[in-house]
């Protein structure tokens, strides 16, 4: 009897999420390489923030989405959405900082310049914690099946 294989969703779905992080950071070091007084460093901050919004809405749909839904899993997504609710609202406070300073042509560039060194940082930090859902996600992917192949 021949045991058939089937190929499983969870590297495409983490692939995807990881390739879109490194384009979220690619642009964020490209911001901070040129500087937000430069054309080319307020560009590469656009794509980053075009980037962001991406790869939050990704991990929503493809981590948070299915692990909250899932009665064994959804205590830990929503401690670990309590944790990283102070960190959210500084990313959101200094993107808006950052934003709003571009808009208005603040003059004060080395500030936003700071503040988007520390964006990155944040998101690094947000995006190192919300590891701990991979091998989560795994292990549901484990449990769920065919739920896995609908979402990838």
């Amino acid at each position: 009897m021949a045991i058939k294989k089937t190929v499983s969703p969870m590297p495409h779905n983490i692939a995807l999420l990881g390739q879109l992080e490194a384009a979220l950071f690619d642009a964020l070091d490209e911001a901070e390489a040129a500087g937000l007084g430069t054309e080319a460093g307020r560009d590469a901050f656009r794509r980053a923030m075009a980037s962001l919004d991406t790869t939050v809405e990704s991990r929503t749909e493809h981590l948070y989405a299915p692990l909250a839904s899932d009665p064994l899993t959804r205590d830990y997504v929503s401690h670990l959405d309590g944790q990283l609710n102070g960190l959210t609202t500084r990313i959101d406070v200094l993107r808006a900082h950052i934003e709003l300073g571009l808009e208005t042509g603040s003059r004060e560039i080395a500030r936003l310049d700071a503040s988007l060194s520390r964006l990155a940082r944040q998101l690094k930090v947000r995006f190192s914690r919300e590891s701990a859902l991979i091998p989560v996600y795994f292990g549901w992917c484990d449990r769920h099946p065919g739920d896995a192949l609908a979402s990838a």
